[in-house]
């Protein structure tokens, strides 16, 4: 199968450059959020992240980094890049396993299945649960005052 009538060795060499291209702004991409996530460790100020919605992979690694994690009631976690055969890059399964402790965390590390934030919390993930999620923002920064 071949599109607009181009040779094999085309179209496979394309294949070869965008994933070459490809891993290359993955290896750029994992090199930015390494450095953030080692900047956020060394912070020496209280962190909270807020979140709302979906905290997978990356952006689950980053909360995790955190002090205190806010979340609004529809909020899931997971590290569903294990899923892919993709191993978490951020130190986010010992980050998980050290909030959450070996038991709970290994089996989400395991199936990449998502975490509710009810689960979370009673994991220990998440700090506070806010049922309106339009008073998370409110509710974080609140909590942010008396952590000042």
């Amino acid at each position: 199968f071949f599109l607009n009538d181009a040779a094999p060795t085309e179209i496979y060499t394309e294949q070869i450059v965008g994933s070459v291209r490809c891993v290359q702004e993955t290896e750029i991409l994992h090199d930015i959020f390494e450095e953030f996530s080692s900047a956020l460790h060394k912070f020496k100020k209280i962190l909270i992240a807020s979140v709302n919605g979906y905290a997978f992979g990356g952006g689950f690694e980053l909360a995790l980094a955190c002090d205190f994690i806010v979340a609004s009631e529809s909020s899931k976690f997971g590290l569903p890049e294990v899923t892919l055969g993709i191993f978490p890059g951020l130190g986010g399964t010992q980050k998980f396993i050290k909030a959450a402790g070996k038991g709970n965390a290994i089996r989400y590390i395991v199936t990449g299945d998502p975490i509710s934030a009810t689960e979370a919390k009673a994991m220990n993930l998440v700090s506070v649960i806010i049922k309106d999620e339009n008073q998370l923002k409110d509710e974080t920064l609140n909590l942010s005052l008396i952590h000042i």
